[in-house]
Formats: C-alpha cells, sequence, structure tokens
C-alpha cells in the first residue's frame, strides 16, 4: 500500500515477492510447528501407556516377592520343624504330631513390604507347653 501510495510500481513488485516468501516460509513454519507437536503429543501419550505398563509390572513383582518371602518362611519353619520332631522323635513319641501342629502356626505368616511377621499370638503358652513336654 506504501508503494502504491508513493506511485513506486518497481517497489511495489519487490514488497509483494517478498511478502509471498515471508508468507510461505510462515506457512511452512506453522505446519512444521504442528506436525512437531503432534508428534510430541503421540509420543506422550505413548511413554504413558509405557508407564502404566511399568507401574502394574512393579505392582505384580511387589506382590509376587512379598509372598515368596511368605512362602521361603513357611518352608523354612516347616523344615525347623522337621528337624526339630526328627531330633526328638526316639526320646518322646507322639513329638512329631506336635511339631506338626505347631507348623501350621506359620500359615498366619504376614509381609507389609518390609518385614516377614508370624502373626502368633499364643507364643507363651506353646513354650510352657514344650518345657513342660522337655
Amino acid at each position: 500500500m506504501l508503494a502504491e501510495a508513493l506511485q513506486e510500481n518497481t517497489g511495489k513488485a519487490r514488497l509483494q515477492t517478498v511478502y509471498v516468501q515471508v508468507d510461505t516460509h510462515v506457512k511452512k513454519m506453522n505446519q512444521d510447528v504442528e506436525a512437531m507437536e503432534q508428534k510430541g503429543r503421540i509420543r506422550i501419550t505413548q511413554i504413558q501407556a509405557e508407564k502404566k505398563m511399568l507401574d502394574q509390572e512393579e505392582l505384580l513383582l511387589e506382590r509376587s516377592l512379598a509372598q515368596q518371602r511368605v512362602d521361603i518362611s513357611v518352608a523354612t519353619g516347616q523344615a525347623l520343624t522337621e528337624s526339630i520332631a526328627t531330633a526328638f522323635a526316639p526320646g518322646m513319641p507322639g513329638a512329631a504330631a506336635i511339631f506338626e501342629s505347631m507348623a501350621t502356626e506359620d500359615e498366619r505368616a504376614t509381609d507389609n513390604g518390609c518385614h516377614v511377621t508370624i502373626n502368633d499370638t499364643d507364643i507363651e503358652s506353646d513354650e510352657d507347653q514344650l518345657r513342660a513336654e522337655l
């Protein structure tokens, strides 16, 4: 408009050429930015899905480890009970049955993520019973 007002036809043509080039570059830039943002949104969605899967895998692993801790504790308790029953069985008839009934107490084991807890509320009476039998 300025070139037209000044009646500068050569300048007007040059300004129109520059305007078209700038407009073309701006449109290309906007397309590139939109394509980049779309790729970014797609990748963010993929990362969120992967994170969700990893969180689920972590939870399953934690549960598995907790169960394995309890299983190991139970197996160790049973092995110890069998060893004690075997050691005392010759001098104490019925010891195997007594120790076997004690082994079921390990089934009340729980895991709170830090350590395994055996929920035995009657340990004193078990100790008294063992002393009496020995």
